[in-house]
């Protein structure tokens, strides 16, 4: 317990994932390592506490994890209006900041490796009903910027369980995958880089913007299997926020790519699981039952060699197809370069 500074201080926070029971072979999984919050500490003023004002009408905590340091504040105000809102309601304002988090730290906890840096600052206004103490997440405004540098998923060895395959696609690849790859989809490393973007929030619209992954160093040509592919992403499109945020609807299009380099690393990374001199029928076999699916996928492809995803409908379910163009209803905000 702080004394100079009324609050309290919590230490070596874990938190644990449940354990899976079993894999598919019926082996018991090895459990998830757990996520650990070095230290919590959250305070007040001693001019609330003195006034008895609780819970108090500002808060501050920091936490020490992910290899890094965040702060956050939290300041409410009762209104009985404002010019932008003329009905009576509490504002939160939250303030956030974080020092270099690391994506290495973070998938400790997954199966999943990643590594890099990530940096978060927002300052949002959230309004609730006085009455109800419901959050009204139409009226939410404010903005988040989120730097990350040096991204890149797995590490060349990760495979990805077969129980993970979408349910609608399990008829056609499991059997094949079972065949030639029955411990999992091995999934090369895939280098992205960095993004510098922004998420606004004003008038029941969210809008992202700078939301690319760049990767402008030339020595990830996807050729060397220690340095990983290459890939970009690029996000477009628009949010439109409701009083029930489930019914949230989504206006979004994502470009993914060049997938045909992926596609063709992945092919490689399971041939290698095969001996070329004792199994070269089977690895011939293994190609030429993948090829035709990269060929039907290639069909759905743009000029520019990336895949795209039409993201849309309530937030709780969207829908998401393979569509080479951008809906003409939606504003581009960025190109790929």
């Amino acid at each position: 317990i702080h004394f100079f500074r009324p609050g309290i201080h919590l230490g070596n926070i874990r938190f644990q994932a449940k354990p899976v029971p079993s894999t598919e072979n019926g082996k018991k999984s090895s459990p998830s390592k757990p996520w650990v919050i070095d230290s919590f500490d959250l305070y007040i003023s001693w001019w609330d506490l003195l006034l008895g004002r609780l819970p108090p009408p500002t808060i501050w905590a920091e936490l020490k994890a992910l290899g890094g340091e965040i702060s956050l504040e939290l300041e409410k105000e009762d209104s009985e209006g404002t010019s932008r809102d003329k009905d009576p309601r509490s504002l939160y304002r939250a303030t956030l900041k974080t020092s270099k988090l690391q994506f290495a730290e973070l998938s400790k906890s997954f199966s999943f490796p990643m590594l890099g840096d990530l940096e978060i600052s927002a300052d949002i206004t959230i309004p609730s009903d006085p009455k109800t103490k419901r959050v009204r997440f139409g009226n939410i405004e404010g903005q988040v910027k989120i730097k990350i540098e040096g991204f890149s998923l797995s590490d060349g060895k990760t495979k990805i369980p077969l129980d993970s395959i979408p349910e609608a696609a399990q008829p056609f690849v499991r059997p094949m995958l079972q065949k030639f790859s029955p411990l999992g989809i091995p999934i090369p490393k895939i280098q992205l880089g960095q993004m510098n973007s922004r998420i606004t929030i004003q008038k029941n619209q969210v809008s992202f913007d700078g939301w690319q992954f760049r990767n402008d160093s030339s020595a990830f040509s996807g050729t060397d299997p220690k340095q990983g592919v290459s890939m970009n992403f690029l996000l477009d499109g628009s949010m439109s926020l409701n009083e029930n945020i489930e019914m949230s609807s989504l206006n979004l299009y994502l470009r993914i790519g060049p997938w045909r380099k992926l596609f063709d690393r992945l092919i490689d990374e399971m041939k290698l699981s095969f001996d070329p001199q004792k199994d070269a029928g089977t690895q011939k076999e293994l190609e030429e039952q993948l090829r035709p699916i990269g060929d039907l996928v290639q069909m759905q492809e743009r000029a520019d060699g990336f895949l795209g995803f039409f993201m849309s409908g309530p937030l709780a379910k969207p829908s998401t197809v393979l569509q080479k163009n951008n809906p003409e209803k939606m504003t581009v905000q960025s190109t790929l370069k």
